[in-house]
C-alpha cells in the first residue's frame, strides 16, 4: 500500500486504504469512500456496507478513509515541530501525535 493522499479541487482530503480496505472497514472507525476521477472532476461514494465495498474492490478505483479538507489558507507543519515530536513506525508508516506538531501559515 502506498502512502497516497489523494486531494480534491475543492480541498477535499483521501487517504488511500485500497490494499487493506477489508480490515479497515471491518474496524468500523472511518469512513470509507471509493473515490475516482473522471473529465478532470474527482468523484467520491461512501461505502455503507460489504456490498458496496466488494463492488469497489472489483474497480480499478481507489478505496480511501476521510482525511478532512484543506482551507484556502493552507497551515504547513513546521520542521522544528516535527523534528520534536514522538514519532511511532509501523509496517512503513510514521505516526505523530497531532498535539506534538506546530503548523504555520
Amino acid at each position: 500500500m502506498g502512502n497516497r493522499t489523494i486531494v480534491t479541487a475543492n480541498g477535499d482530503v483521501f487517504i488511500e486504504v485500497t490494499e487493506k480496505a477489508k480490515e479497515v472497514f471491518a474496524t468500523n472507525l472511518f469512513d470509507m469512500y471509493e473515490v475516482w476521477e473522471k473529465d478532470g472532476v474527482t468523484h467520491k461514494y461512501l461505502l455503507t456496507n460489504m456490498v458496496d465495498l466488494n463492488r469497489a474492490c472489483d474497480t480499478e478505483h481507489a478505496i480511501c478513509v476521510g482525511g478532512g479538507k484543506l482551507s484556502d489558507d493552507r497551515l504547513l507543519i513546521t520542521t522544528v515541530s516535527w523534528d520534536m515530536a514522538d514519532k511511532i513506525t509501523h509496517d512503513g508508516f510514521i505516526y505523530v501525535r497531532y498535539s506534538d506538531i506546530r503548523f504555520c501559515r
